[in-house]
């Protein structure tokens, strides 16, 4: 039997009694795929744990391979030594290709992952096949009546063909259960039991006829899941598992996770294996995830009120941001880049802004709207008071200073992100308060806001755009990396709360928008001042090797304008004691548009010189 057999069953076993309780769901789907079984041991040396395994485990895995041989279905035992359960377990599968791994993972009830559940997280995240995983802390009966959730992609599939070899083995019932929104009206229900009905008799046809609809709304897939999961009602739960974002994930783990931590009848989690890809990045993510530090919920609170009240518009906020809009205009026009940094030290900005993160992250309504009234004040009163600046104080040209924050590119993005990072971090780590004079000075919202009304006062359109893609830039990018590190410190929406949850996704969304359309501008602006960088240097090095071909010629300055499409003008004003005739300019010319492969408007200044020669006195 076990030579004409072509479905593969891995079966890790540390006990008799752990695989007797996995026998109700192993026994049917082995009878029904007529698979052969592989019992396999870990003998876990040296360490002192190998009470069980030492010699009598031979003994009783012959005894559980003759219970599957007693219903038909060829088993054989294997015992391998080593140090990892999980890995011993991720080098058979690989050396076996096995069909299906089932394995029983009672996971702890706390949140906290131990450090036998982060091996088993590891091995499932990659097991190179199908798995069933028996969780939680309820034994398994004779699985009758089955709820299957209809969410889950194709791992709820492979959980839907288990369900239908348990069902026809006990003559047991299933049903297909889908959870609607709280909001969701008679009419949505109605559609949403019909549209099942339809896919299920295409996807099974006659076999759909002995399939249950249910249909409940709850206020989020966890709750309603649990919600319907009652031991009156039914006997097993079997679940596909997820494949929630990552932000989800990060949140509220898994669903299947929460679900067997909660749910009181047993739960079987369904899972195919991912692509290699998504194996690799998510192993990654998970390590970053798990190893991140968190806040204690005193210092959550500690941090949460510390933010509301310094992102607060009252009369000290809107006084030093005045004041520090002012020495920033002031600090411009002197082209001083010490006075600019003082006024960077005294912007209460930043605080406004990593609320505003906070606010997205917790979903919290209040915090969103505290610190967005801010910033809207703040902004305002900043463009007043630079505007008016600017029109009383009379100053010729841009300077150096107001120049630099008129052309951002995707370096700036990566000060703004880096910065506001570290922003969440130190505010949330009061230790860490002496980092944030630092971080204000790393990104500056202040400054550009002043270049901006700075340069509309003197009609200065195009700075006054790029200096506004500046302060944008960094207002984003604190605000949504801001965000991200609440998010790993610990920081979430109450799930309880719909309104939390609905405000997150719309914050969360809004922010993502606002940073992908800023990075695609910040892409074009530098790709653009990448090419005009490599045009300049290519035009001075024309112009260089052009007058170097004129005897005793020197180049004293030139101008461009390349922002006609049919040609470019280039003014030269050269010095030499030599006269250029007609002739010779226009072999200058020539030489230009060759080597520039444009065709060249010159316009040549030429300062006749008298060069002497040394004479004795």
């Amino acid at each position: 039997m076990a030579e004409n057999s072509e479905f593969l069953l891995l079966l890790p076993a540390s006990s008799l009694q752990q695989v007797e309780k996995l026998l109700p769901v192993a026994l049917p789907i082995a009878k029904k795929r007529r698979a052969r079984v592989i019992l396999l041991h870990v003998q876990i040396w040296p360490d002192g744990r190998n009470d069980l395994a030492g010699k009598g485990a031979d003994a009783w895995l012959k005894t559980l391979a003759r219970k599957f041989e007693e219903e038909g279905v060829a088993a054989e035992t294997m015992i391998r030594p080593g140090h990892s359960m999980v890995g011993v377990v991720r080098e058979v599968a690989e050396q076996l290709q096995p069909d299906l791994l089932m394995l029983s993972w009672r996971r702890t009830p706390h949140d906290v992952l131990d450090a036998r559940d982060l091996e088993m997280h590891e091995l499932l995240l990659d097991v190179p096949c199908d798995s069933v995983v028996w969780r939680g802390s309820y034994d398994i009966p004779e699985p009758r009546r089955i709820l299957l959730p209809s969410a889950g992609g194709p791992n709820a599939e492979l959980a839907m063909s288990f369900a239908e070899d348990l069902a026809a083995s006990y003559h047991g019932s299933i049903t297909w259960l889908s959870v609607l929104p709280v909001q969701a009206d008679d009419a949505k229900v109605e559609q949403t039991r019909a549209h099942l009905q339809k896919s299920l008799s295409e996807k099974l046809g006659p076999r759909a006829a002995h399939m249950h609809i249910q249909v409940i709304r709850a206020r989020s897939p966890a709750q309603g899941i649990l919600q319907a999961a009652r031991p009156e009602h039914f006997d097993l739960l079997m679940i596909g598992a997820s494949r929630e974002h990552i932000v989800a994930r990060m949140l509220f783990g898994q669903i299947p996770d929460r679900v067997a931590r909660e749910a009181q009848i047993p739960v079987l989690v369904t899972k195919r294996p991912p692509p290699r890809r998504v194996t690799v990045g998510r192993r990654v993510l998970d390590a970053f995830v798990n190893h991140t530090p968190t806040l204690t919920e005193a210092e959550k609170v500690d941090a949460y009120r510390e933010l509301r009240r310094s992102a607060r518009a009252n009369t000290d906020f809107l006084t030093m941001m005045g004041l520090s809009t002012l020495i920033a205009g002031l600090g411009l026009l002197l082209d001083s880049p010490a006075v600019v940094i003082g006024a960077m030290l005294v912007a209460p900005l930043m605080s406004a802004v990593v609320a505003l993160g906070l606010g997205v992250v917790q979903g919290d309504a209040r915090l969103l709207k505290t610190s967005v009234t801010s910033l809207a004040k703040g902004i305002a009163l900043g463009l007043i008071l630079s505007v008016l600046l600017g029109s009383m104080v009379r100053f010729e040209g841009v300077t150096d200073e107001m120049q630099a924050r008129g052309s951002p590119g995707l370096l700036d993005l990566g000060v703004a992100v880096f910065a506001g990072a570290a922003a969440a971090y130190a505010l949330c780590r009061r230790q860490l308060s002496s980092a944030l004079p630092g971080v204000a000075i790393a990104v500056a919202l202040v400054p550009p806001l002043a270049t901006v009304g700075l340069a509309l006062a003197q009609a200065e359109i195009g700075l006054a755009a790029g200096a506004s893609l500046l302060f944008l830039t960094n207002l984003v990018a604190i605000a949504a990396v801001g965000g991200v590190v609440f998010l790993l410190l610990g920081f979430q929406p109450d799930p309880r709360r719909r309104d939390r949850i609905r405000w997150f996704s719309r914050g969360w969304r809004g922010l993502s928008l606002l940073m992908v359309l800023i990075v695609v501008i910040l892409s074009a602006v530098t790709a653009r001042s990448i090419a005009d960088a490599r045009l300049q240097t290519q035009i001075e090095t024309a112009i260089v090797q052009a007058v170097n071909e004129l005897p005793h010629a020197r180049l004293r300055e030139y101008e461009y304008d390349a922002s006609l499409q049919d040609r470019i003008i280039i003014q030269v004003r050269i010095e030499t004691p030599e006269t250029i005739d007609e002739t010779r300019a226009e072999a200058m010319q020539g030489d230009l548009a060759q080597m520039l492969n444009r065709p060249v408007e010159l316009i040549l200044d030429i300062n006749p010189t008298i060069r002497l020669e040394p004479k004795p006195p």
